[in-house]
């Protein structure tokens, strides 16, 4: 497309500009300058929008162009969409029924033996099919028009079908079950259970993981992924039984009530993740409690659970690798001797210890730390204006958390 080169050359000359001021000034011009302009002014925003997230992408990929702001917004990252084209089998034929701005399947296509992806919205499709042939993924298939109606329509039979339902519903709201999303993964699962041996389908991380459960059939594998200890999706996989066999396989294990793997993965950068997996349902195994606050002392180490382990709830499983107290039974904080190597969390090491009402806070007042609580009588921003202290740097913490039936005040660096 020669358009695609004019707002390629437009956002060349325009990289450092305001957005806003671009529209004032260009849109009345639309007419006469042969192109697309706010389509090139959108490409600023959404660069900038997902410049961290997509910095490999875009440094491989400098002519990709976006629909919109919404798709740059939704659009997996560096990190998550290498994971998701991880988990499909190289030499896959494979569908996936949510392109959107397609970094998924660009990641996917360097795997797999050949790649149709369905999408709904016209422009967004043209632009995909594209950027796809741009980037010489020479394997890939765009499809326009409804992915359930293609796939009720098809008689091909896939390897792989990958799915990122839209979270937003008509009037643009954000929602989270797998049946408020589009496509409704739920309502067509016997549809895409016809089609494939694998279901991936990436989901938000607010979704609830029971419920999950319920709705997807032959549920084999759960990932609750984290960037850098933020909880950004979940990620479910479906293995459909193709013979006798792997029905009564299946049926064995769910007999045995362990129910899916989980996985909680926290990635660190692009090449370092922290990861605790086990069956879901496992017999929980006894965390040791504290038995006395006195026990926190300086010296010591404090251990927070990264939010993917969290997320799962089976913190219990920490306990095959690491053996320390929990401060209380409901502050997921650890107390360890010594420093706990490949803790899959954030360490700290202790610097003092107070009470709640402990005089030698005053001296507190002005210092530049970060705030967390757990488990507290306080907020994070409650317990700073009570302490009067100032935003830190990366590494100094104020821990307000319940040890033992007590609320205390610990100063601490993260290791």
């Amino acid at each position: 497309m020669e358009e695609i080169d004019e707002i390629l050359r437009f956002c060349a000359e325009h990289a450092g500009a305001d957005p806003a001021t671009l529209r004032l000034k260009y849109l009345p011009q639309k007419e006469r300058l042969g192109f697309d302009v706010d389509l090139a002014i959108t490409q600023l925003e959404c660069r900038r929008k997902a410049a961290a997230k997509l910095r490999d992408f875009l440094a491989a990929n400098p002519r990709w162009i976006f629909p919109g702001t919404l798709q740059a917004e939704q659009a997996s990252g560096d990190i998550t969409a290498r994971f998701h084209a991880s988990l499909v089998a190289e030499g896959d034929k494979v569908l996936d029924i949510t392109c959107g701005l397609g970094i998924d399947d660009r990641y996917i296509a360097d795997r797999c033996s050949s790649l149709i992806t369905c999408e709904i919205a016209l422009r967004s499709a043209a632009l995909a099919d594209e950027n796809f042939r741009r980037s010489g993924a020479d394997n890939i298939r765009v499809v326009c028009g409804d992915s359930m109606q293609y796939l009720a329509e098809t008689g091909e039979h896939f390897d792989t079908i990958f799915a990122d339902p839209a979270r937003r519903d008509s009037a643009g709201r954000r929602v989270f079950a797998f049946e408020d999303c589009s496509p409704d993964i739920v309502a067509g699962i016997s549809l895409l259970r016809s089609r494939c041996r694998r279901l991936i389908v990436k989901g938000s991380p607010m979704m609830d993981i029971s419920a999950v459960e319920r709705q997807l059939p032959y549920l084999s594998h759960i990932y609750v992924v984290s960037v850098r200890n933020e909880c950004r999706e979940i990620v479910c996989i479906c293995e459909f039984p193709q013979a006798t066999a792997d029905v009564a396989e299946l049926k064995a294990a769910e007999s045995a009530g362990e129910g899916p793997t989980f996985h909680a993965l926290n990635f660190l950068d692009i090449n370092t993740v922290q990861t605790l997996s086990g069956p879901l349902h496992a017999p929980r195994q006894p965390e040791p409690l504290l038995d006395s606050p006195q026990r926190i002392c300086e010296g010591l180490f404090l251990a927070i659970p990264n939010a993917s382990i969290l997320k799962s709830g089976r913190t219990d499983l920490l306990q095959r690798s690491f053996t320390a107290p929990r401060l209380d039974a409901n502050t997921n904080i650890y107390l360890f001797e010594d420093e706990p190597k490949d803790f899959p969390g954030r360490v700290f090491r202790i610097e003092n210890v107070y009470t709640l009402h402990d005089r030698r806070l005053k001296a507190l007042k002005g210092e530049k730390c970060n705030i967390l609580t757990r488990n507290f009588p306080l907020t994070p921003e409650q317990l700073k204006k009570r302490l009067r202290t100032a935003d830190g740097t990366r590494s100094e913490y104020i821990i307000g958390a319940t040890a033992a039936g007590k609320p205390l005040i610990i100063k601490a660096r993260l290791l």
